[in-house]
């Protein structure tokens, strides 16, 4: 028994000490500005005077270390940077759990005592603007006449009581605009907000999704708006 714990004690040595000696080589081998210097003053101490360094030379050759140096540098700040701001973008979708969101897309999810909210998009000139809500089937379950509006934005709301005055199962529902422009009935887009259940993390932070009650996963990038 004590072989054995000897033996796994040796190895993780030997393991650390590889790391190290690892370590220590990579170090070795980058320049540093110290070292750089160091090169430079040896080659002006050892040149021949009869055919000194050419001033140029010198110059290229201390630009040159300085770009690479520089490049180093900001490859460094730019990973910083990305870093941060994966976290900032972790911490922003996190905050999301619990609220609902507004995204592009006609359909809606009704839970328990939350119906339907959303917005449509209304032209200029668009009179007799009506909202359907349809189920799964396409069968309407409620007709909301919004009249004429400016064009923007037209926020909307449903219960979820459809048009017998009974209250409909929870799931998903499609939302339909139409409105008269110039005379001719046209379909408005519409959008609606979906609650945030959950949240998931990509490797790094990257790639995040908003998981959504009773809908399909989003990106962070596809929220329009926030409401509670």
């Amino acid at each position: 028994m004590n072989s054995v714990s000897n033996n796994t004690s040796n190895y993780a040595d030997g393991l650390r000490w590889e790391e190290k000696k690892v370590a220590e080589e990579e170090r070795s081998q980058t320049l540093t500005q110290e070292d750089f210097f160091k090169l430079l003053t040896t080659q002006l101490a050892q040149q021949d005077p009869m055919k000194p360094t050419d001033n140029d030379q010198m110059i290229a050759q201390m630009t040159n270390f300085s770009m690479a140096e520089g490049i180093s540098n900001m490859s460094d700040k730019f990973d910083e940077f990305v870093e941060s701001s994966n976290s900032n973008k972790a911490l922003q979708a996190s905050s999301l759990v619990g609220q609902r969101v507004l995204i592009s897309t006609p359909y809606g999810f009704k839970s328990g005592g939350e119906g339907l909210k959303g917005e449509l998009d209304a032209p200029s000139g668009a009179t007799d603007v009506i909202l359907r809500i349809e189920d799964s089937k396409g069968q309407l379950m409620k007709s909301i006449p919004l009249g004429a509006h400016p064009a923007g934005k037209i926020p909307f709301e449903w219960d979820g009581i459809a048009e017998n005055e009974q209250p409909v199962l929870d799931g998903i529902y499609k939302v339909k605009a139409t409105g008269l422009v110039a005379g001719e009935s046209v379909e408005l887009p519409t959008q609606n907000y979906a609650r945030v259940n959950s949240v998931t993390l990509g490797s790094g932070g990257q790639n995040m999704s908003l998981n959504l009650e009773g809908m399909n996963s989003i990106s962070l990038d596809d929220v329009l708006a926030l409401s509670d």
